[in-house]
């Protein structure tokens, strides 16, 4: 009797053993679930991590390419204004060119229809007496270092490669030949034709000032000169 207690005893207990070991087998294999799935998560979540610093960087730049096209349409509206201004300007000095192309135009005719009237004679006056009196327009220029701008090209000499100085005149030559003396009333003195220019054409002398400020109030006159033969 004992020995079959014995004996149901060790079945039950090879039954519990047997039980015990499939609960252990069963408790490791959820283990390394549980193991796998934390991967996971530690993964998914990383994954998360990143996007969210991946979405802040992308928010970052939508905010700046924002504030860029803003600067853009902002300085884009500035362009469109100058523009706008420019051409106003540009309007505005094309009118003042054609009205002073016009006032020219009409001084020049009135200077022509003077010219037409102009007489080359021979007179006797004041010790000159068989010089041409030849009535003229006359202007007057100075050096660059007196502060005439247009006098830097000619560099101080005159067409006849002699210094400018006080006694100078420009003249063209087909009027009043280079080398003629020729006597200004206004200044009662002898000038030399020595000098020539592009503008001095026909009936016009320039006179060389030693400064600039007197050649700008000299301006234009028309005068009348004695060219000795």
């Amino acid at each position: 009797m004992l020995g079959a207690m014995m004996y149901d005893s060790s079945l039950k207990l090879d039954a519990y053993n047997e039980q015990l070991g499939k609960a252990h087998i069963q408790i490791e294999h959820q283990q390394a679930d549980y193991k796998s799935l934390e991967q996971k998560f530690l993964s998914v979540k990383s994954q998360s991590e990143q996007l969210s610093e991946k979405q802040k960087e992308l928010s970052t730049v939508i905010d700046t390419l924002s504030q860029e096209k803003s600067d853009m349409n902002a300085e884009n509206e500035k362009l469109k204004n100058e523009v706008e201004q420019l051409k106003k300007i540009k309007a505005d000095a094309e009118k003042a060119k054609q009205a002073d192309k016009a006032k020219q135009e009409q001084k020049q005719t009135a200077e022509k229809k003077s010219s037409t009237n102009t007489t080359s004679s021979t007179v006797s006056a004041g010790g000159y007496e068989n010089w041409r009196k030849i009535n003229v327009q006359s202007t007057a220029y100075s050096t660059y270092e007196a502060g005439d701008k247009l006098a830097g090209q000619w560099q101080g000499l005159t067409a006849t490669g002699t210094s400018v100085r006080w006694g100078v005149i420009a003249v063209d030559p087909s009027v009043i030949p280079l080398g003629s003396k020729v006597y200004i009333p206004q200044f009662n003195q002898t000038f030399i034709a020595e000098d020539t220019g592009n503008a001095i054409k026909g009936n016009i002398i320039d006179i060389f000032m030693d400064t600039n400020s007197k050649a700008n109030d000299w301006g234009r006159r028309n005068i009348e000169v004695y060219v000795q033969p």
